[in-house]
């Protein structure tokens, strides 16, 4: 009985010192400034690459760990095409990321690529129906791109598909060797007379060749005031192949059906 009484008072001491735990949520990471780069850049995006963001997420512990982005897109794109909007995607944002002062300490020193997940789904009709060696769907993972042509969208009826897949920094890579090489060969051979510039439309059958007069800013298909239209008779060049209303056998070259109208 005396243990027990003993006991009874030391649980009774120590309840009446004990401090209740408090509960509360920590913040990790600044949740509020990440979702305002990754919807500006997104509607960044709608305007310049006609993409349009579905879904975003981020997997975090003490820093951020993953960002996860999905995109869905009407364009037509071949491989090189494909490539280039993806690298612009990824290196666009880590700019952005890298730059904001707010999330600096969200991060174990710079956001790379290896902490992005970029899907971009191609949804043209013209892909999936007509010609299906566009690129229909494109990622980033785990610091690799990956490019599947539409034929992977009929996963139900075929066994396999078109791909291609490599390291990211061989596809940023890639892009900066072939802009280079082109910035290189327009500075090595200026036009003389005229500047080709080619944009392609959602569409590959309508692709717009516009060619820019230097120093002038005037398509191709405008009109030159200087240069004569062969299609609109000039004036003050006279026409074989028209009647001279001086001659006086002018009459008979005009039909005898609109001789009275004329005549009278």
């Amino acid at each position: 009985m005396r243990f027990l009484l003993l006991f009874l008072s030391v649980i009774t001491l120590i309840s009446c010192n004990r401090t209740p735990q408090q509960n509360y949520w920590v913040e990790k990471i600044n949740a509020e400034e990440l979702s305002r780069v990754i919807l500006t850049y997104a509607n960044e995006l709608k305007h310049e690459k006609r993409m349009r963001l579905e879904d975003s997420k981020v997997s975090y512990k003490d820093h951020i760990h993953i960002i996860h982005m999905e995109f869905i897109s009407q364009d037509i794109l071949e491989l090189k095409e494909a490539r280039e909007l993806l690298v612009d995607i990824v290196e666009g944002f880590l700019d952005r990321l890298n730059d904001d002062p707010y999330l600096e300490r969200d991060s174990e020193g710079p956001i790379t690529a290896d902490n992005l997940e970029i899907y971009v789904n191609f949804q043209s009709y013209f892909g999936e129906y007509d010609d299906q060696f566009y690129v229909g769907w494109m990622g980033l993972n785990n610091g690799s791109s990956y490019f599947y042509a539409f034929d992977i969208k009929q996963f139900e009826e075929i066994d396999w598909w078109h791909y291609r897949s490599e390291w990211y920094y061989k596809s940023r890579q890639f892009v900066e060797i072939e802009r280079a090489a082109e910035e290189g060969y327009q500075a090595a051979h200026p036009a003389d007379e005229a500047q080709t510039i080619t944009e392609f439309n959602s569409t590959p059958k309508a692709r717009k060749f516009n060619t820019i007069v230097p120093n002038t800013g005037i398509p191709h298909y405008a009109p030159n005031p200087n240069v004569p239209n062969p299609n609109i008779p000039n004036p003050n060049i006279p026409n074989p192949n028209s009647p001279n209303p001086n001659s006086p056998n002018s009459k008979s070259q005009v039909p005898s059906s609109f001789r009275p109208l004329l005549s009278s």
